[in-house]
């Protein structure tokens, strides 16, 4: 797995911690809760399924444990304010795809691995797992 592609997971991670309402009330443990998300997300990737099956299994883990609205209003910073609702909904659809699509092939090489979270911080009234 190249740097960029850890750099991405982080990334994500990172944005999953901080955006996602799932996090809120699925587990207590943000550790537990990213391992878990990052292990199933690691299953289904490096799984014998048809490439539309998994694309389709990660697309729905990927919308059900991250605030992706959220997330593309974050990317698109200060150009959301400017762009019309049909604009930023498009963003948000286009983003949710690409996203999906590039991590996919990333993670898929990640076979016969597990995610171990090595520490976490607690920032605010936010977790950070690293």
């Amino acid at each position: 797995m190249s740097f960029r592609s850890v750099l991405s997971v982080v990334a994500l991670l990172w944005a999953c911690t901080t955006f996602s309402p799932v996090l809120a009330g699925a587990t207590d443990d943000p550790a537990e809760f990213i391992a878990d998300l990052g292990n199933r997300t690691i299953a289904v990737l490096t799984s014998h399924l048809p490439k539309e099956e998994r694309a389709s299994t990660f697309q729905r883990l990927f919308d059900e444990n991250f605030d992706v609205p959220a997330i593309a209003r974050f990317v698109l910073g200060a150009y959301w304010r400017t762009a019309s609702e049909e604009q930023r909904q498009e963003f948000t659809k286009l983003f949710d795809t690409y996203h999906c699509a590039c991590l996919s092939g990333s993670l898929r090489r990640v076979h016969g691995r597990t995610l171990k979270i090595m520490e976490t911080r607690t920032l605010g009234r936010t977790h950070r797992s690293y």
